[in-house]
């Protein structure tokens, strides 16, 4: 990006990245659990926005 190597400190990667896993595990497990009680005729999709909405519910932030 032409900003040199110190554009980013390992630190501020670092944090982020704490961040964004910890919502993705947690979104994850909701997603694991409506898939491990998957209905009939559900499709893939149905069961993301499913867990899309429940998670949304309960951390309450838009995307994980």
């Amino acid at each position: 990006m032409g900003r040199g190597e110190e554009y980013r400190l390992p630190d501020s990667i670092s944090g982020k990245w704490t961040d964004i896993n910890k919502k993705c595990t947690n979104f994850q497990t909701v997603y694991q659990r409506l898939y491990s009680g998957w209905k009939s005729g559900s499709s893939d999709e149905d069961i993301t926005q499913e867990a899309l909405v429940e998670y949304t519910n309960a951390n309450g932030q838009g995307r994980p």
